[in-house]
């Protein structure tokens, strides 16, 4: 009866270390995957980050080609209203269209620096993440 009784008792002490290095294993495991699952999670915002910033680096470009043709443009009108006045012939209509083509350039260009802004701010919340994931 001893022998059964100390049988079962080394059964169960075995019992117990099996669940023990199962559990161990498993707590590795879990381990592992929450960091693979944290490694993708900011590989993706990185991934998200590079895009934001190419796309704001695009917007820079743009705005700044679209400054240097505001800038002709208004010299074009500067010197026509010049010559305008120096030969007080109208060219209503020419100055009219580059009016029109002024007022629009302005508004595409104040849309693309709002857009540029947007990005800018979502490159910094992305950014902001990453800091707090680090």
């Amino acid at each position: 009866m001893e022998l059964l009784q100390q049988a079962i008792e080394d059964e169960k002490k075995q019992q117990r270390e099996n669940i023990e290095a199962f559990e161990a294993a498993l707590g590795k495991i879990s381990a592992e995957l929450f960091h693979a699952r944290s490694f993708y999670k900011k590989d993706a915002l990185l991934d998200e980050t590079n895009r934001a910033k190419k796309v704001a680096g695009e917007l820079e470009n743009k705005a700044h080609d679209d400054n240097r043709e505001i800038l002709r443009m208004t010299q074009t009108l500067e010197n026509l209203t010049i010559e305008k006045q120096r030969t007080s012939t109208s060219k209503f209509g020419c100055e009219q269209s580059l009016l029109a083509c002024y007022s629009a350039m302005e508004r595409d260009r104040q849309e693309a620096e709002d857009y540029r802004n947007r990005v800018k701010a979502e490159l910094k919340e992305i950014q902001h993440v990453l800091n707090a994931e680090n």
